[in-house]
């Protein structure tokens, strides 16, 4: 059995809207996986290494707010087979700040100034921070529970529509392991109609993801079907 195993994933994030044009936005993310002792893992978030949108390369703005994101990055977690804790938030606070007092300094694109704006609340303690990174598609999917009843999928299909996805295991054991999604709106949404959606997930060593895929339709009475498709993938281990 290996103590610690570097895995690279693939992260394909696929948006449809009504009219059918599509938008993709792919990445690579590195994770670092090592037994600590039995039932117990530590993982680190590596962040991800390449980018690209509709197999373009980001703008320059939507570069320099990535950079910002990604200034979180290396995230270690110790998870066992009920929980899972971050351990390094002081840190990860630390560069980010830093990283943020430069981009303030030396960008005047008012993208950045109100990403910087909108993402300073989420640093102020661990909780909050940590709540709004398992909003993250990846993030959650690979520290992902068995037992887990719901998904945040933030700002699908628009920035208002704020959905909370529940989860119903398939009563049957498959591989992969499926679950039904079924959207329940977080506060108003005068045009929400429903939500539906798929996930599975095929799990690799030590119980781990190696392969995940996700479809989400939402309805929406004034405009037509939103489609968004995810799908993870190991490539080198």
């Amino acid at each position: 059995m290996k103590g610690s195993i570097n895995i690279k994933y693939t992260l394909n994030n696929t948006i449809i809207v009504p009219s059918g044009i599509s938008s993709v936005l792919s990445q690579t993310e590195l994770i670092n996986f090592r037994i600590i002792k039995q039932d117990l893992y530590e993982i680190t978030f590596l962040g991800a290494k390449e980018s690209s949108f509709d197999n373009k390369p980001l703008s320059e703005a939507t570069q320099i707010a990535f950079d910002l994101g990604q200034t979180v990055y290396p995230l270690i977690f110790q998870r066992n087979k009920n929980s899972y804790e971050l351990t390094n938030f002081e840190e990860v606070k630390v560069r980010w700040n830093t990283y943020c007092e430069k981009a303030c300094k030396e960008e005047k694109s008012d993208y950045v100034k109100d990403y910087i704006k909108s993402s300073s609340g989420v640093m102020k303690d661990k909780k909050i921070f940590l709540d709004s990174m398992m909003k993250g598609t990846f993030l959650q999917f690979i520290l992902f529970k068995h037992d887990q009843e719901t998904l945040n999928i933030p700002n699908f299909p628009n920035t208002d529509a704020k959905l909370s996805w529940e989860l119903k295991k398939s009563l049957s054991e498959t591989t992969p392991q499926t679950w039904s999604l079924d959207a329940q709106p977080i506060g108003n949404m005068p045009y929400f109609v429903k939500g539906k959606g798929i996930l599975e997930i095929t799990k690799g060593a030590f119980e781990f993801p190696s392969k995940i895929h996700m479809e989400l339709k939402v309805e929406m009475s004034n405009e037509g079907y939103y489609r968004k498709m995810v799908d993870i993938n190991i490539i080198e281990e």
